[in-house]
């Protein structure tokens, strides 16, 4: 993970199709929030692809340093602005966002933090907004993807309540928090829309 700042070119090409397999078409004053936004080379990969867009980096000071970096070397620090501090309590505001994401961080979470966390954003999200979760799912049986399922130990020896859930999972919680429209569109991407 700590190479991606050194080749942001190199990573940005990982997200080739990423938004289009979304349908989220990149345009003038396209608001994004990158919640626990690590580099924000997902997001980056979006805000490339027109100068209209920008992007709310959210995450603990020191990795919004390491974000505004990639940012600066891919010529795009003007389309950014920082948003310190814990994704729980950090002040979104209310229908400003068209997509919000959250990449690989779910899976550290317990189903009631989640739940509340996806309230959050959905309140943030104009109407008709999206909200994106990258991350490993499980197969329904929690046995079959293996690498969800080795993903298992190591989440329960760094987070108390975090799992690998699988996509029924999520749109159960998801649908708790007031989406009503829950989709995978492929084996690692879930889109919810307000």
């Amino acid at each position: 993970y700590a190479y991606r700042p050194l080749m942001p070119y190199h990573q940005i090409k990982r997200y080739d199709g990423y938004w289009q397999a979304l349908q989220v078409e990149p345009r003038q004053g396209l608001q994004v929030l990158d919640l626990a936004c690590g580099a924000g080379i997902a997001t980056l990969a979006l805000a490339k692809q027109y100068p209209g867009v920008h992007l709310v980096f959210q995450d603990w000071p020191a990795m919004l340093e390491i974000a505004l970096e990639v940012a600066r070397k891919l010529g795009l620090e003007q389309q950014i602005t920082m948003l310190p501090g814990d994704m729980f309590s950090v002040d979104y505001g209310q229908g400003r966002f068209d997509v919000a994401r959250l990449g690989f961080v779910t899976y550290f979470l317990g189903p009631d933090e989640l739940v509340k966390l996806f309230r959050r954003v959905y309140e943030a999200l104009a109407p008709g907004g999206m909200l994106v979760i990258e991350t490993p799912l499980s197969d329904e049986g929690r046995c079959e993807n293996e690498e969800a399922v080795l993903d298992g130990p190591w989440l329960y020896a760094v987070s108390t309540k975090g799992d690998v859930y699988s996509f029924s999972d999520y749109k159960g919680f998801l649908e708790q928090a007031g989406f009503d429209s829950v989709a995978q569109v492929r084996e690692d991407l879930i889109k919810a829309v307000r």
